[in-house]
């Protein structure tokens, strides 16, 4: 009974592991340290690329004021959103953690990329948006 109930315990434990390991996402490893130009333009570039992807992304059919609402925020935030991004791929386009967030540009409309460039970017990212 003992080794039967250690044995249930030990296979249960490794389910849990099996599982976490699994569902896990991997995650770049790129230092986005604040302190340097790099690190400054990149962390810049990426919350206004998710500013923009949050109002682009919203459904148009709701309520005249929320569809106003959703049109205003687009108007503000993804020209600069665009303009932060670009100048940030064009300077650093291996840095991997901008990947994810000039296809988040790119498939609301707001940037543009090349069969290659999307080609190099879908092939990096897990399921980004616009491949």
């Amino acid at each position: 009974m003992k080794l039967t109930a250690r044995f249930l315990k030990t296979v249960i434990f490794f389910l849990i592991l099996c599982s976490y390991f699994a569902f896990s996402e991997e995650v770049p490893s790129v230092n986005l340290n604040e302190n340097t130009e790099e690190g400054a333009l990149i962390k810049r570039a990426i919350l206004a690329s998710e500013a923009c992807y949050h109002w682009a992304g919203e459904v148009g059919d709701q309520t005249p004021a929320r569809n106003k609402e959703i049109e205003e925020g687009v108007k503000r935030d993804c020209p600069p959103a665009k303009k932060l991004m670009e100048n940030a791929f064009a300077k650093y386009p291996k840095n991997s953690a901008l990947y994810e967030h000039v296809l988040y540009l790119y498939d609301s409309g707001h940037m543009k990329l090349t069969t290659e460039e999307l080609k190099k970017l879908c092939s990096s990212v897990k399921n980004g948006a616009g491949c």
